[in-house]
């Protein structure tokens, strides 16, 4: 259901990566809800967006996983930050556009 006055996930470009029991990153199912998330990522505009996510996560008790920085493993303008919560849910900020 849907409350007004709320964002759905997918226009704030939220993603819930799902586990398949294999460790390797590329390997999920986003649908299966039988599975447990694994990452939780929000894709941004920016790239300063991401970097504000970071810090903000880590003033927060966030452990840093990755800094901010290009990952070409995934695309050539994939900028993502990402952090593990203090409750261990791995979160991650990511911005698709190239650097401005």
């Amino acid at each position: 259901m849907h409350r007004p006055g709320h964002r759905r996930a997918a226009e704030i470009g939220l993603i819930l990566l799902r586990s398949s029991g294999d460790r390797n990153h590329g390997n999920h199912d986003h649908h299966d809800e039988s599975r447990p998330v694994r990452l939780l990522a929000f894709t941004v505009d920016t790239r300063a967006e991401v970097s504000t996510f970071y810090q903000a996560a880590l003033s927060a008790g966030a452990t840093s996983l990755l800094t901010p920085a290009v990952h070409p493993e995934y695309h050539a303008d994939y900028f993502g930050g990402f952090v593990v919560d203090p409750h261990g849910v791995n979160l991650e900020a990511v911005c698709h556009a190239p650097d401005a």
